[in-house]
C-alpha cells in the first residue's frame, strides 16, 4: 500500500530512525529501549532499560511502515527480532522482560533479566511482533522463536483464566499470586495476547493456540458491562483506559480476521466509553472508579492515541456507526499532537502517580504513530489486508 501519510509522519519516524530508542551497535543491538531522557542540558543524558515488549511492538510497527512503502523498516524489524532471539528468549520459550544497563539497577524490579518475573502479556506482544517479521520476510527462525514462546504459554498460562496469574517467576518456576493492580493479574486486557494465540494458529495450523484464544475471548466478553466498560481491577471497581483499550485492540483484531462484525460492536461499545466517560469531558482521566477515590485526572499519551488508533479502525470496519463526541475527535488529534517533543519523540504526560514525565517514551510514540497512520485509511480491505493492528 503506498500512502503519502509516512510523509506527513517524517518527525516521528526520523526520531525511531535517529535517537538511539533501538540500539545500533554493541551486544544488544536491535533491542529497543522504554524511554529517553530529553531534559535540555541533561548529562549525561538518561535511558530506559531495554524492553522486550517494547521492541515486540517495534516490531510490528516495522511491519506496517514497510507495508505503507518504505522498505527501510525491513531490517530495522529483523534486527530487532535478533535481539529477542539472541539476548531476550529463554530456553524455555519464556521472553525476559527488562534488561538494564547494569546489574545494580536491575536489582529492585522483579521483571529484570536477572529477577526473572515473566508476563504473559510480555511474551505475546513479543511473539506476534515475531511473527508480522516473519510474515513480511518468510525466515522460519522468526516463527520457530514464536512457536517456542506459544508453547511456554500454553505450559504456564493455560490455567491461568481460572488461577488469574499474570505472571510466572522463571528463577523459581512458580506462578506469581494474582494481586489488584491490573497488570497482576489475569484481566480482560489479555485479550490483546489472543491475537498472537490467534496469529500463531493460522500460521502453523495448529488448533491448541485458538483454543486458547478462545478461552480469554469468552472470559473478556462476559467481563464486559451494560455501559461498555471493562473493569481493570480485581474488584471490577475501577477501570484504566490503558488496558481497557487493549482490551478493545484485542476485539477488532479477532473481529476482523474471523468476521465477526458483532466483536466490533463490543468493541464500539467500549470506545464510546472510553470517550463519553474519559475522554470527552473537560476534566479527563485516565481511570475511572465508581466511588472517585481511585479516579485518577490528566491524561498519559499512550492512553490518548491507543483509544484514537481503536476508533479510526472501527470507523474504517463500522461506517455506519455514529457517536455523539464524533465532532471532537480532530480536537483530540490536535491533543496528540501537544505531547510532541522537539525532537520528533513523544512524551509520555501524567503518570498514575501525578507525576508529571517529559521523558521521550518508546510506546507511547509508536502508539501515536499508528494513531496517525490508522487515521489515513478509509476502508476496512486496507486496514486488514495490508495492515495488522498492534
Amino acid at each position: 500500500m503506498q500512502t503519502n501519510v509516512l510523509g506527513d509522519l517524517a518527525p516521528q519516524l526520523a526520531w525511531l530512525r535517529n535517537s538511539g530508542i533501538q540500539l545500533a551497535s554493541g551486544p544488544d543491538a536491535g533491542g529497543v529501549r522504554s524511554w529517553l531522557d530529553e531534559t535540555p542540558g541533561a548529562a549525561p543524558p538518561k535511558h530506559g532499560f531495554i524492553y522486550s515488549e517494547i521492541t515486540g511492538y517495534f516490531m510490528t510497527l516495522c511491519r506496517q511502515l514497510a507495508l505503507a512503502g518504505d522498505p527501510e523498516w525491513i531490517a530495522r524489524g529483523e534486527h530487532a527480532a535478533a535481539w529477542i532471539v539472541d539476548r531476550a528468549l529463554h530456553p524455555s520459550g519464556a521472553v525476559l522482560s527488562r534488561k538494564y544497563a547494569d546489574l545494580e539497577s536491575g536489582k529492585a524490579d522483579p521483571y529484570s533479566f536477572e529477577n526473572g518475573r515473566i508476563a504473559f502479556f510480555d511474551c505475546a506482544m513479543v511473539g506476534f511482533g515475531l511473527l508480522q517479521i516473519h510474515a513480511l520476510t518468510g525466515a522460519g527462525k522468526w516463527l520457530d522463536a514464536a512457536v517456542r514462546i506459544g508453547g511456554f504459554l500454553e505450559r504456564e498460562f493455560g490455567t491461568a483464566l481460572a488461577d488469574g496469574h499474570s505472571t510466572f517467576d522463571l528463577n523459581t518456576g512458580a506462578r506469581t499470586p494474582p494481586a489488584d493492580r491490573w497488570s497482576a493479574h489475569f484481566a480482560p486486557f489479555e485479550l490483546k495476547g489472543a491475537m498472537f494465540l490467534d496469529a500463531l494458529a493460522d500460521t502453523t495450523g495448529s488448533s491448541a493456540p485458538r483454543a486458547f484464544a478462545n478461552r480469554i475471548l469468552e472470559q473478556a466478553l462476559a467481563a464486559q458491562l451494560a455501559s461498555g466498560r471493562f473493569p481493570t481491577n480485581q474488584s471490577g471497581s475501577a477501570t484504566h483506559l490503558h488496558p481497557h483499550t487493549y482490551t478493545i485492540e484485542g476485539l477488532i483484531y479477532l473481529a476482523a480476521r474471523r468476521d465477526q462484525p458483532e466483536l466490533a460492536r463490543a468493541a464500539a461499545r467500549g470506545v464510546d466509553w472510553s470517550f463519553q466517560t474519559c475522554l470527552d469531558r473537560p476534566d479527563q482521566m485516565q481511570q475511572w472508579s465508581e466511588d472517585g477515590a481511585a479516579t485518577i485526572k490528566e491524561l498519559r499519551s499512550d492512553t490518548l492515541a491507543q483509544s484514537l488508533r481503536a476508533y479510526a479502525l472501527l470507523k474504517a470496519m463500522l461506517p455506519e456507526s455514529r457517536w455523539g463526541w464524533e465532532d471532537h475527535i480532530p480536537a483530540r488529534y490536535d491533543q496528540l499532537a501537544t505531547f510532541a517533543l522537539p525532537s520528533g519523540g513523544t512524551s509520555y504526560g501524567q503518570d498514575e502517580y501525578g507525576a508529571k514525565s517529559h521523558h521521550a517514551n518508546a510506546w507511547c510514540h509508536m502508539f501515536a504513530v499508528e494513531a496517525l497512520l490508522f487515521r489515513s485509511l478509509p476502508t476496512r480491505r486496507q486496514v486488514w489486508s495490508e495492515l495488522i493492528l498492534t
